[in-house]
C-alpha cells in the first residue's frame, strides 16, 4: 500500500512545477496528476523566464546589501557618470531561474540544522575542521525550480554561507583562514555561480526593457559577499585563473542587474591589485561587445562592459582603436538609454587621445541614426550636439550635407522632444561658426524645414524655439551667405533665401530695422553681381578644378 502511494506521489506535479515549465500558462489552484510523464515536459528547457506578479515569488528577495567600503584603496575610487536606469515601479519584475537541476531525490546532509555551530564560537583546534566541513556543504548546488525541492538543504546551506561570511567581520579572521585555503574557497564559489544562462523569450525584450530577478538571489548574495571579502582582504595573495576570470565576465550576460553590479565591483577591485591581468580582461570585454553586434548575446552586459572599459580607459585605447568594429555598433543598440553617458565619456576620451577619430565618430553617429525609438533619437542628437564642437571646418565640410539633411528631418519630426533637440543646435555658438564657413550651404536645407516647423507643428512648445532658430539664421550677415557659394551660378539662390528669412523674422519680431537690413543687402549683392560678371568675362579655359571628397 505504501509503495503504491509513493508511486502516485512521484507522478503528481504541483502547480508550481507547471508554472516553472510553461511560459505564460496559468497554473491550477490544486495539484494536477498525470498518469504518464508528458513528452513535452522533457523537451522544454530547464530554465525558463516566467512573468509573475511579485507576490507569487517562492523565495522573497531581500534588499541588496552593500559591500563594506574598503578602508584603504590603492588608487582613487572610480566615478561613473550618472545613467538613466529603468524604474522598477513601472515594470513588473520577471523572475528567472538558472538553478533547475534534474534529480529524482533531494540533497541530504549528514548534519541537522539545529546541530550547526558557529565557527567563531569554537576553539582553535575545532575551527579549522568546521570551516572545511561548511565549505563542503556550500559546494552542493540546490534546485530552485520549486520551493519544495531541497528545502532542508537550502536552510542548512544558507546558515553555513552566513557563518562563512561573518568570519570576515572579525579582525582575527586570518587566524582561521590561511592563504593556502583560498583555492578551496574559489572552488566553492565557482561551483555556485558558474551556471547556464536562463532562457528568455525574445518577445519579453520587445519595447522597454523589463526588470529581471533571479529566484536564487537570496542564496547568491552571500556567495558574492564572500568572494568580495576574499579579493579585498587577501589582495595579491588571491590569484584568479584566467579561465575562471573569463567565466566570471560571461556572467555579466545574465539578466539580473544586481548580480551584474556585484561582479563589476569584484572585477574592478581585483584588477587594482593585479594590473597584469587588465589587458586580458579588456580583450575579453571588447570581444564580447563584438559578439553582441553579431546578435549572439542580449544587451544586458553592455553597461557593465563599458564600466570596466571606462575604469581603465587609458589601457583600453589600443583595444578600442577600430571604432567601427567595437563601439560604433552600440550606437544602434535599442538599450542605449541605459549606457549613453558612459559611451559618450569613452568616445570623448578617444577623440581627445586621437583627433583623427573625430570625423569617423561623427560619420558613424549620423549614418547609424535610429529610426523608430524616440528616446534613442533624442540621445543621438544630444551626442552629436556635444561632439560637433570638436570638428574643424575642413572636417565638417565633408559631412555637412548629411548633417543638415538629418537635422532637417528631425526638425519636422512628430515628436516634440526630437524637434526641440534638433532646433537647439542653432543656439550653439561653436556650431554657428562651422555653419558659416566656406562652401557650406546651410539655408537651402535648413530654412524651409525650420519655417515649416514654426507654422505647422502640432505642439505649441515648438513654435518658440523655431522662431529663435529663424532669428539665428537671420542674424548671419549677407557676407557669410555669399561665402557659402564660391560657384557664381549659385548666386541666384542667395538673395531670395535672404529675403525669405528676413520676411519671416519681421512677422515675429517687430524690433528689426527693415530699411537698414534691406539697404545693406542691396548694396552688398549689387557689388557681388558686378564682380561675378567681370569674373565670368575673364574665365581661363583648361584650368583643372579642385575636387572635394564628401561622406554620404
Amino acid at each position: 500500500m505504501n509503495e503504491c502511494r509513493k508511486q502516485s506521489l512521484d507522478k503528481s506535479v504541483t502547480c508550481e512545477f507547471l508554472r516553472n515549465r510553461y511560459i505564460g500558462r496559468p497554473s491550477a489552484l490544486t495539484k494536477v496528476k498525470f498518469t504518464k510523464p508528458s513528452k513535452t515536459l522533457t523537451r522544454l528547457s530547464n530554465s525558463v523566464a516566467i512573468k509573475l506578479p511579485l507576490k507569487d515569488c517562492t523565495h522573497p528577495l531581500p534588499q541588496l546589501q552593500q559591500f563594506p567600503q574598503p578602508q584603504q584603496i590603492l588608487c582613487t575610487p572610480i566615478q561613473f557618470p550618472a545613467e538613466p536606469l529603468s524604474d522598477p515601479e513601472l515594470n513588473n519584475p520577471i523572475y528567472v531561474n538558472s538553478f533547475s537541476i534534474r534529480r529524482k531525490t533531494d540533497i541530504k546532509f549528514d548534519v541537522q540544522l539545529e546541530d550547526l555551530k558557529k565557527i567563531i564560537d569554537l576553539n582553535d583546534e575545532e575551527r579549522r575542521d568546521l570551516l572545511f566541513e561548511k565549505i563542503q556543504i556550500c559546494e552542493k548546488v540546490c534546485d530552485f525550480s520549486s520551493s519544495l525541492r531541497d528545502k532542508e538543504a537550502k536552510e542548512i546551506k544558507t546558515q553555513c554561507l552566513n557563518d562563512l561570511n561573518s568570519l570576515f567581520a572579525d579582525s582575527n579572521f586570518t587566524e582561521i583562514i590561511y592563504a593556502t585555503d583560498l583555492r578551496i574557497f574559489l572552488n566553492m564559489i565557482k561551483k555556485n555561480i558558474i551556471r547556464n544562462k536562463p532562457y528568455i523569450a525574445p518577445s519579453i525584450l520587445i519595447g522597454r526593457a523589463p526588470v529581471f530577478c533571479e529566484k536564487a538571489w537570496a542564496h547568491l548574495l552571500p556567495i558574492y559577499q564572500i568572494f568580495y571579502s576574499l579579493v579585498f582582504h587577501f589582495q595579491r595573495h588571491l590569484i584568479i585563473p584566467s579561465s575562471f576570470l573569463k567565466s566570471l565576465l560571461l556572467l555579466l550576460h545574465f539578466p539580473d542587474e544586481r548580480e551584474r553590479d556585484q561582479i563589476v565591483q569584484i572585477v574592478l577591485i581585483y584588477l587594482r591589485y593585479h594590473s597584469e591581468q587588465i589587458d586580458f580582461v579588456l580583450r575579453c570585454v571588447t570581444n564580447e561587445i563584438i559578439l553582441y553586434y553579431e546578435q549572439k548575446h542580449e544587451g544586458f552586459a553592455i553597461s557593465s562592459f563599458l564600466k570596466i572599459i571606462f575604469a581603465f580607459i587609458s589601457r583600453a585605447i589600443p583595444f578600442l582603436k577600430p571604432f567601427q568594429a567595437v563601439l560604433a555598433p552600440l550606437l544602434s543598440c535599442s538599450a542605449i538609454d541605459t549606457f549613453f553617458s558612459l559611451l559618450l565619456s569613452i568616445i570623448d576620451y578617444i577623440i581627445t587621445y586621437d583627433k583623427s577619430q573625430t570625423l569617423i565618430v561623427m560619420y558613424e553617429m549620423i549614418h547609424r541614426f535610429p529610426i523608430s525609438s524616440v528616446s534613442a533619437q533624442v540621445i543621438r542628437i544630444s551626442m552629436i550636439n556635444k561632439l560637433i564642437e570638436r570638428l574643424t571646418p575642413e572636417e565638417f565640410s565633408k559631412i555637412h550635407i548629411s548633417f543638415f539633411q538629418l537635422y532637417a528631418r528631425c526638425a519636422n519630426s512628430r515628436s516634440t522632444k526630437v524637434t526641440l533637440s534638433a532646433l537647439s543646435i542653432l543656439s550653439n555658438k561653436s556650431a554657428i561658426k562651422l555653419f558659416t564657413c566656406e562652401k557650406i550651404d546651410t539655408f537651402q536645407i535648413l530654412y524651409p524645414f525650420v519655417s515649416k516647423a514654426m507654422k505647422f507643428h502640432w505642439s505649441p512648445k515648438v513654435k518658440g524655439p523655431a522662431l529663435i532658430a529663424l532669428k539665428a539664421l537671420q542674424g548671419i550677415s549677407p557676407k557669410d551667405f555669399e561665402k557659402m557659394h564660391k560657384n557664381t551660378s549659385d548666386l541666384k539662390y542667395v538673395r531670395p533665401n535672404w529675403d525669405l528669412i528676413l520676411k519671416e523674422a519681421i512677422k515675429n519680431d517687430k524690433s528689426i530695422n527693415i530699411a537698414k537690413c534691406k539697404k545693406e543687402a542691396d548694396d552688398y549683392f549689387t557689388n557681388i553681381e558686378k564682380i561675378a560678371k567681370l569674373e565670368s568675362e575673364n574665365i581661363t579655359i583648361g584650368v583643372p578644378q579642385k575636387t572635394e571628397t564628401y561622406y554620404f
